[in-house]
């Protein structure tokens, strides 16, 4: 029965290692999902700016074309004012036009290229904030598959560790190791497992009370009760129990802590 508690105690913490495995899969889908969002984002926003960049260019295209008209008609106008004194005036007009329509044309190229350098910075910030995230990812998916990796390890300690204890069972249940050998390889690998889940200083207080009550229980268990002395048997029973308990003790808190 205790076996069987501490092999159920193990399929707890290995369905539970799974279950946290899934969870860590599901996040990094999540992850990767937002990754897809940003990069679509990111791609959207550049074609924009491209588009806009074009829009603007061919605008100031045009405007130099109409700049070069004016200068063409501002010639021709020119040359007829020397035929007639009545034109100068409506020389003058367009002189006064080709000046606001020169103003016109610096105003445009200025606010296109505060506009070019406005998305060249906001494309920056962009950059900058994906790669920021892309680190966050990255460093999150890191940890999982540390905290994964260290979970497999104490479980297939565990595991280790029941199986030798399940072998000295067989063993002095054959007859082939004395009484105070068991024991002594009991004890030792009752303190090998608690070793495995008690890290934090109160962890280790638990395992000293529990080694000092296993001492006490199995020098109890020694001493002769009504002029009588314990089987080998009985002996080994309750060691057993006393690391079964041990062991049981020591993954409840290591899941707690």
């Amino acid at each position: 029965d205790q076996l069987h508690s501490s092999k159920k105690a193990i399929e707890d913490l290995t369905q539970q290692i799974a279950s946290e495995g899934q969870r860590f899969q599901s996040q990094i889908s999540s992850l990767m999902e937002e990754n897809n969002l940003l990069n679509k984002t990111h791609q959207d926003t550049k074609k924009e700016l491209q588009s806009a960049i074009l829009q603007l260019q061919e605008q100031l295209e045009n405007e130099k074309e109409k700049e070069q008209s004016l200068i063409s008609e501002l010639k021709n106008l020119k040359d007829k004012i020397a035929e007639s004194s009545g034109t100068q005036t409506r020389a003058k007009e367009l002189e006064e036009q080709l000046v606001k329509l020169e103003t016109q044309l610096k105003q445009a190229v200025q606010i296109a290229a505060q506009r070019q350098a406005d998305h060249a910075q906001d494309l920056g910030d962009r950059d900058a904030i994906d790669k920021q995230k892309e680190a966050e990812r990255e460093a999150a998916l890191n940890c999982c598959h540390e905290e994964l990796e260290a979970k497999n390890k104490e479980t297939l300690l565990l595991e280790k560790k029941v199986k030798e204890l399940e072998d000295k069972l067989q063993v002095a249940a054959k007859g082939g190791g004395s009484s105070a050998e068991l024991k002594d390889g009991v004890e030792v690998k009752s303190k090998d497992i608690d070793g495995l889940t008690f890290s934090a200083p109160s962890k280790r207080k638990s395992k000293k009370k529990l080694e000092a009550a296993s001492v006490q229980a199995a020098s109890s268990s020694s001493t002769p009760t009504n002029h009588e002395v314990a089987s080998p048997l009985t002996t080994l029973k309750f060691i057993l129990g006393v690391a079964f308990v041990s062991v049981i003790i020591g993954v409840i808190l290591g899941k707690r802590y």
